[in-house]
């Protein structure tokens, strides 16, 4: 077991979330309630994401979203894992990185998550989710590379998958890893 560094894997959130699909492409019939929940979400999505398009990446949509304080802008070092190449690729880039982890209704066993900002000099900022192992989990820096090639070579896969033109096509979230200073990531008391 490695020492635990402030290292956190980041997964770049696209879509909301949708029904399940049976094999003719329509929706499964199923629990009325299970539909009705469905529909809320994609209300809140699509509202969240026009506020988040309104608001771009000013400090003020972290406290529209439930953040507590506006997060310091951070510069980390990034890895990108090329599944071409198999190597990482390493850059610098600004982010916005609330301390506090975000309050979800089903927390994750292993890692918990937080809001955060990718900033680009060239389009203005990404919605990101960074999650980090929890403390009781024995994590060392290269679980968080190793989940992060995972996902990386099935998006690979994916997209290799679909040239074949299937009736449904897969896709698999963006990761790469981030070195974040580790007074960043320390989560408050709640």
């Amino acid at each position: 077991t490695g020492q635990r560094t402030g290292e956190i894997l980041l997964a770049r959130t696209f879509s909301p979330p949708t029904a399940e699909m049976g094999d003719s492409g329509n929706v499964v019939e199923g629990n009325v309630e299970r539909r009705k929940s469905i529909n809320a979400l994609r209300k809140i999505f699509k509202k969240v994401s026009h506020e988040a398009s309104v608001y771009g990446h000013n400090n003020e949509s972290f406290q529209l979203f439930g953040g507590t304080e506006t997060p310091e802008e951070l510069t980390v070092t990034r890895f990108k894992f090329d599944p071409v190449k198999e190597t990482f690729v390493k850059d610098e880039v600004k982010i916005l990185l609330e301390k506090d982890a975000l309050s979800v209704a089903i927390p994750g066993a292993m890692r918990e998550i937080f809001r955060c900002k990718i900033m680009s000099k060239f389009k203005g900022s990404s919605n990101y989710v960074a999650k980090k192992y929890r403390e009781h989990v024995e994590a060392a820096d290269e679980m968080y590379f190793t989940d992060c090639k995972m996902q990386m070579i099935a998006k690979k896969l994916s997209e290799e998958f679909n040239l074949l033109k299937p009736p449904h096509r897969i896709d698999f979230l963006e990761c790469f890893v981030i070195s974040v200073p580790p007074d960043a990531t320390q989560t408050k008391p709640q």
